[in-house]
């Protein structure tokens, strides 16, 4: 978008109120004539493609809901279902990554108040925005209105976006007006999803993802601290000792699930443990079943919403526990695969392997897809199977791989 363009675009949509129908939408009709394309964005293939919603006065509960929008503009080449409106739900047509700006007022002031964007892919519902740790992005303060951006989300065919709103009053609050600017900076087809991203180093193994942070697992033997959390930039946080009660095992993988920690245990503890993730310490353990030829150990441990799953190298075999500690039963490795790092995304299991490729595997874990993991510079100790990568994890509509050289990310 050349300047000009823009600063008009930002000042009539600053400044809507001070125009007339007839005026507006000669401003509409302006800004559609000349506006031509971005600035570069990744790829290469900037867009000058917008569509703008409109909001009538609304009240937004206690809880928080999803904006209502009553009214939609489209500017330049932009592929767009039809939608009826009144709607909440904003769904895509076509691939790429865009830039949504939120303009918020209330009817009065107030003490604070959150902003979030909700992407629906398939059945899973993932808050792409804002990113946690990232303080006041979102944030009203003491104020009547609110203007922030959300810069280039990932939006495929078929995905749905929610705008959310808590203005954490303790009571349901006039929303007055809001407007949503939604941009189309950059196009991309689905071969430019193959690329893995390294998000930071950090040589660890296991990885899980508590909604705010990181957390992360050494497993080398006889290392203490070996349980840490990780900002968004791959700083460390907190450390852990003495978290697997003392036993000299090594911990290989970890899940953040129903309020808790849960750590796989290698060598000379089989079992999953339960932390308290306030302080690392043990709140209970749930043994392995007994199996023929002694220790074996686990490489990790997923949750799936209501299981845990322990996968177990030497046997070839996930294994299936209540939270409460109950063996339910035992699941195969989908054939010529070795699995170390499990995650579940809603609808699908994702798992790394020791040959370097990444399997996704449906509900019963057969075999649905292969792809190539990142390739680190180094392998992992033994203690991993052997193999270059470590734990994975879910977040985001993103696949994150642990490896020697730091966490990678790719869009699944």
């Amino acid at each position: 978008m050349i300047p000009n363009d823009k600063r008009r675009l930002n000042k009539l949509w600053e400044d809507q109120h001070d125009h007339d129908d007839d005026d507006f939408q000669t401003q509409i009709t302006i800004i559609r004539e000349t506006v031509e394309q971005q600035a570069d964005q990744p790829g290469g293939s900037a867009t000058g493609a917008y569509l703008f919603l409109i909001a009538d006065p609304q009240s937004i509960s206690a809880a928080g809901e999803a904006i209502e929008w009553s009214h939609l503009y489209v500017l330049g080449s932009y592929e767009f279902p039809d939608l009826t409106f009144p709607t909440t739900v904003i769904p895509f047509i076509q691939n790429g990554y865009y830039d949504m700006r939120v303009w918020l007022g209330w009817d009065s002031y107030l003490g604070g108040g959150e902003v979030s964007f909700i992407r629906t892919r398939d059945t899973v519902d993932t808050t792409v925005w804002p990113p946690s740790l990232v303080d006041g992005v979102w944030v009203s303060t003491a104020a009547q209105h609110f203007v922030d951006v959300a810069p280039e989300i990932p939006m495929r065919t078929n995905d749905r976006i929610q705008v959310f709103l808590d203005s954490n009053a303790g009571s349901a609050q006039t929303l007055s007006y809001a407007w949503l600017a939604i941009g189309l900076v950059d196009r991309y087809d689905k071969t430019l999803l193959e690329a893995w991203e390294l998000v930071f180093t950090a040589d660890y193994f296991g990885v899980t993802w508590d909604g705010g942070q990181w957390w992360m697992t050494d497993s080398d033997a006889g290392v203490d601290p070996a349980l840490f959390t990780i900002d968004e930039i791959g700083a460390i946080g907190n450390s852990y000792t003495n978290y697997d009660d003392g036993s000299l095992a090594i911990c290989t993988d970890l899940v953040y699930a129903e309020s808790f920690l849960w750590a796989s245990g290698d060598d000379d503890d089989d079992a999953i443990t339960k932390l308290d993730p306030s302080d690392g310490t043990v709140v209970s353990r749930i043994a392995a079943t007994p199996t023929p030829g002694g220790v074996r150990g686990y490489t990790s441990v997923a949750y799936n919403g209501t299981n845990l799953f322990a996968v177990e190298t030497v046997n070839g075999r996930i294994e299936e526990y209540t939270t409460a500690g109950s063996h339910v039963q035992n699941h195969v490795f989908p054939t010529d695969y070795i699995l170390l790092g499990l995650a579940w995304d809603g609808v699908y299991w994702w798992a790394t392997t020791d040959t370097g490729a990444i399997v996704k595997l449906d509900s019963s874990f057969g075999l649905v897809d292969v792809i190539s993991g990142p390739t680190p510079s180094s392998n992992f100790p033994s203690t991993s199977g052997g193999g270059p990568l470590g734990g994975c994890e879910i977040r985001g509509g993103f696949l994150y791989v642990q490896t020697p050289d730091g966490l990678y990310r790719k869009e699944i």
